[in-house]
């Protein structure tokens, strides 16, 4: 199987040749010993191409397939040092955002400092963008983005998240959230209902582009939120993606990389294909013998490598630590590896987990 077909049949619930290796590339996963001077040093697809032809991984990466619409919402943006304002305008509403950028292993990450909403009229100024928005089909870079990957790997179109976890991650915190329910919660049930018919739209032209996966970026934790949230108003969302990608053919990839024991019966209720980086003990609360009885061979995870093992430790202690996952996870067809590859990562101890999965 070439690497395209071996993951598509991994996400698709059929036996892969081999155990799918997916590393994340980008941004902050980019390795130091990624020459100064070559493509991989910005380039995506250029740093899955080097990864894979080193170590022998499965490309999984982004791609667009829509443009977005919002002919009556204006945006602008001002920076002062290292914190950016970002005020959206409809009408005579607007709402306003904070976003502190900071330095990173030589390139940014960033966080929010103030929500955009913080009142009920900042919910019925963002329920009207949501009504404003619309999704046009834009094959073009997706097109360009499959002739470049070809039968390396996969191409993945996100920008989904279900309507709670937008409003807790993006717009408003948990704490507005919470008290905002609370407190008005019809007018909160009401955006939320506008939120899913929003993510509908954008599900609905995704599917049907040429992607193979369709992405949902929810980062949903117990941490955060309770499994009866998640049953009220998460899993209702996923359930529809879920059944709108498979009615087109696509997998539906959920990301989710926090403590997610309690959800993962649910996440299966919800029908997702893939669970993308399933994080084990210390950094998260499931391990795989978890998985396995939870998930069986209608998900398939992609199981994190320690990511602190894998910059910190031994090459040998990083080999003990994927024989170990190997091991767990044994006559289990729904097992896939993902790994972070952070600046700090050093090349022996990919190689060393390609010894394992490779060797």
């Amino acid at each position: 199987m070439t690497a395209r077909e071996n993951l598509l049949a991994a996400f698709s619930h059929r036996t892969p040749e081999r155990i799918p290796w997916v590393p994340l590339v980008g941004g902050v996963n980019t390795p130091a010993f990624v020459p100064a001077d070559s493509p991989a040093q910005t380039d995506e697809i250029a740093l899955g191409m080097f990864l894979q032809d080193r170590f022998g991984c499965d490309l999984l990466v982004n791609g667009s397939a829509v443009r977005t619409q919002s002919p009556h919402v204006t945006v602008r943006t001002s920076r002062d040092g290292d914190l950016v304002t970002r005020t959206t305008t409809i009408g005579d509403r607007e709402l306003v955002a904070t976003e502190r950028i900071l330095p990173y292993a030589g390139r940014t990450s960033s966080h929010l400092e103030r929500y955009p909403v913080q009142t009920v009229e900042d919910m019925l100024t963002l329920a009207a963008i949501m009504d404003d928005t619309t999704f046009l089909p834009d094959p073009g870079p997706l097109a360009g983005v499959m002739q470049r990957v070809g039968n390396r790997g996969l191409v993945q179109v996100g920008g989904l998240r279900t309507p709670l976890m937008q409003l807790i991650i993006d717009y408003m915190g948990l704490e507005t959230f919470i008290g905002l329910w609370c407190d008005e919660p019809e007018r909160t049930e009401q955006l939320l209902a506008t939120m899913q018919a929003t993510q509908l739209r954008r599900c609905r032209t995704i599917a049907a582009s040429a992607c193979e996966v369709v992405g949902s970026y929810d980062d949903t934790s117990t941490q955060l939120i309770s499994p009866d949230m998640f049953r009220h108003f998460v899993l209702p969302a996923l359930s529809e993606y879920a059944a709108i990608c498979h009615a087109a053919g696509k997998c539906l990839l959920m990301h989710s990389c926090g403590h997610v024991r309690e959800f993962l019966p649910l996440y299966r209720e919800a029908a997702i294909d893939v669970h993308h980086y399933l994080a084990l003990p210390p950094v998260g609360n499931t391990t795989i013998a978890e998985a396995v009885r939870d998930y069986g061979d209608a998900v398939t995870a992609l199981v994190a490598v320690d990511p602190v093992m894998l910059e910190r430790a031994s090459a040998g202690e990083v080999k003990d630590h994927v024989r170990g996952m190997l091991d767990a996870a044994r006559g289990w067809p729904s097992f896939a590896v993902i790994t972070a590859s952070k600046p700090q990562v050093p090349e022996a101890n990919l190689a060393a987990v390609a010894a394992v999965l490779r060797g």
